[in-house]
């Protein structure tokens, strides 16, 4: 069965657009949460928004280009051999890969700003403990800063008037002299700690990042005050823990479904582009010719585009090194989404020369 005189080409495309056009839904779902969230955007989460929309264009030149001709919609695309059927089943794995690609790079945008706000929390957080006498002196110093923390995060302000909050300064307070090594270096250490750590799953929360949330702790359970504190820290870590791990799977995921969107597309332009008829003029037949002298170098430029897939899809095997700094300092850097921006434009720039060759 061949889908000859029929639009099954341009079908697919249509569907493919529509599923490209809901990672810039997702991007845009993202950019809100995050100017509800902040009164300040950073150049690097502005430049990250840039490259996804550029990596929904890198996905939109690569999938038309493997289709169309400049004036002529799927012409790429022989329709009048069964191979057709394949290209078109295709489609399902593809299009699950484009989904993914899409929505992971929305989701490791969000993390990015996440991963500034917790900076940006230690920063103020953590700038004067080492230089405070007491914990009068710190308790001052965190008031001080905590104007700093609402300015960029007004909404922080309902979190900083809750009894346990206030609970967190009053005990900060009544902490003794510091000298480094003492119980009163470790509980403030801790205190802050935990402060830092539910101001920053409050901001995820605000930043629309869905989680495991752990059980909450019973304070009617526990008679034992430090028993309390304890399980309090606990639960602030354990969110911190789970916010992390959704974003290490959106790691995965992301790269994963790049490299299988560039082997699928791949595979996708060498059934496609099967047995095309050969023109029966005789310039038809000289250009078809010439076309056939180019089919090594399309080869190459397949295999190159697979090879760089498997290298997208290995590199999620970072993952398996979560404690190593490697890992730390990629998931922490602005370089997860242009790595992926780079890959999809060199697979581009290798089939451009080479586009015609199996058409």
């Amino acid at each position: 069965m061949a889908f000859k005189d029929t639009n099954i080409v341009e079908r697919m495309g249509a569907l493919s657009l529509i599923i490209m056009g809901e990672g810039i839904i997702g991007m845009t779902e993202s950019v809100s949460f995050m100017f509800k969230t902040s009164s300040e955007i950073s150049s690097s989460t502005i430049g990250l928004m840039i490259a996804v929309v550029l990596v929904v264009y890198a996905v939109w030149m690569l999938y038309f280009d493997h289709t169309d001709k400049v004036d002529d919609a799927g012409a790429r695309i022989n329709t009048e051999k069964p191979w057709c059927q394949l290209w078109a089943f295709l489609h399902f794995p593809l299009h699950v890969a484009i989904l993914l690609t899409l929505e992971g790079s929305a989701r490791l945008v969000l993390w990015w700003n996440a991963n500034e706000a917790f900076n940006f929390l230690s920063y103020h957080f953590g700038a004067y403990y080492p230089i405070v006498d007491n914990g009068s002196q710190l308790v001052r110093s965190i008031q001080n800063q905590l104007g700093y923390i609402v300015d960029r995060y007004p909404f922080l302000d309902e979190e900083i008037h809750t009894a346990d909050f206030q609970s967190n300064l009053t005990q900060l307070g009544k902490l003794g002299a510091f000298n480094g090594t003492s119980d009163n270096d470790f509980n403030a250490f801790s205190i802050i700690g935990l402060m830092q750590d539910n101001f920053f799953a409050a901001i995820c929360e605000q930043l629309g990042i869905e989680y495991n949330q752990p059980p909450q702790v019973n304070s009617s359970t526990v008679s034992d005050s430090q028993a309390l504190d304890s399980q309090a820290l606990d639960l602030a870590d354990t969110k911190v823990s789970a916010i992390s791990q959704v974003f290490y799977d959106w790691l995965v995921i992301f790269l994963v479904a790049a490299g299988w969107l560039l082997l699928l597309l791949a595979l996708a332009r060498y059934v496609g582009h099967q047995n095309m008829p050969i023109a029966k003029s005789a310039d038809g037949i000289k250009r078809h010719l010439k076309i056939a002298g180019k089919r090594p170098f399309a080869w190459v430029a397949l295999a190159l585009q697979c090879f760089i897939g498997v290298g997208l899809a290995f590199v999620s095997l970072i993952a398996k090194w979560k404690d190593s700094d490697a890992f730390w300092n990629f998931v922490t850097s602005p370089w997860i989404i242009p790595t992926v921006l780079l890959a999809f434009c060199l697979g581009k720039a290798i089939l451009h020369q080479h586009s015609k060759s199996l058409c």
